[in-house]
């Protein structure tokens, strides 16, 4: 009688959780704990129990890996879960971590921006806590100096109040910046008004005689 396989999520390689080796690592060490409690031995047994609850995206792309036979002290489930850790976790390259520590805000970049910008960025540099690298990098690097300030009185301010808080200044200083410009305008119309009936009244000076509609004589009367 086949036994009833309990409950055990999918891997999702496409997760927004994080780099996809960092999470790998930690499934599989899920994994190995299920069957232990499970009291599973047989490699191969565990290998298929594996790549039934890994899910059909990452079947798909274990079938595309080159895996090796199993070395003298390994099993069929250890060269699979290296092809697919290699998968997951490729080589680090310096250079995609240089080009995320020298990324900046721009001066014309809205701060969501430049998060979508950092997290691109972190993808490829398997930081094992992309979140706390782009705060962080927000904190140095942004252009907001009352938002750097605010983030180093409270160390323990997370990525999702940082982002709440820029976007909430960007739009505080995008209001007083409409309001400026509306009193200036307002300001200057005013002001030109005011010329342009000091001018009008100037033009009909007392030295300026119109002719009267009454007596045809000049106006106003002698």
């Amino acid at each position: 009688m086949a036994t009833a396989l309990p409950t055990f999520p999918s891997f999702d390689p496409n997760a927004d959780q994080g780099a996809p080796g960092v999470r790998f690592k930690k499934y599989i060490a899920r994994f190995r704990n299920l069957i232990v409690a499970t009291d599973i031995d047989d490699p191969k047994r565990q290998k298929a129990l594996l790549l039934h609850y890994i899910g059909e995206e990452v079947n798909d792309i274990f079938e595309t890996l080159t895996v090796s036979e199993p070395a003298e002290g390994e099993t069929v489930l250890d060269v699979t879960i290296k092809a697919l850790s290699e998968y997951f976790t490729p080589k680090q390259n310096p250079v995609f971590e240089y080009k995320f520590r020298n990324a900046k805000q721009t001066q014309d970049e809205a701060l969501m921006t430049y998060y979508t910008r950092l997290k691109q960025l972190s993808l490829t540099c398997e930081f094992h806590d992309a979140g706390r690298e782009i705060k962080s990098q927000i904190i140095q690097h942004g252009r907001s100096q009352r938002l750097r300030r605010k983030a180093l009185i409270d160390p323990t301010i997370t990525l999702a109040k940082l982002l709440e808080m820029g976007k909430a200044a960007e739009l505080a200083d995008s209001q007083a910046a409409n309001l400026e410009r509306t009193e200036n305008i307002s300001h200057f119309t005013t002001g030109s008004s005011k010329n342009h009936n000091k001018a009008r009244f100037q033009s009909r000076s007392p030295g300026t005689r119109v002719k009267c509609r009454n007596c045809g004589g000049t106006y106003p009367h002698e």
